[in-house]
């Protein structure tokens, strides 16, 4: 039986996700081992959020990271009086570039 998170990630958009994994869904509900079935149905359950990728490309995890370095900033500003000064400090800091100071 192939491994769904090779096979999963590989679709171009979540409505082709979807109908993979409904498709490998019917394949291992029907195996006798419990700890699979119980993964799959946990899956299954969040399938939303796991073919969300497929969309847009990026996991929660890096969605955490982006918020915690976006916070890290705001609490190390002490408030922005000016809300395009916060956008381009953020810009800056999460887009990877460099200061020269």
């Amino acid at each position: 039986m192939e491994d769904i998170t090779e096979a999963l990630w590989e679709h171009a958009d979540a409505s082709s996700a979807t109908t993979y994994f409904k498709n490998w869904y019917r394949r291992v509900i029907h195996i006798k081992l419990a700890p699979t079935k119980k993964a799959t149905r946990t899956i299954k359950e969040r399938l939303t959020n796991v073919v969300c990728y497929c969309t847009h490309g990026i996991t929660n995890a890096v969605a955490e990271g982006m918020n915690s370095n976006i916070m890290t900033r705001k609490r190390r500003v002490g408030g922005c009086r000016n809300r395009e000064n916060f956008k381009t400090a953020i810009i800056f800091h999460c887009g990877g570039l460099k200061s020269h100071l």
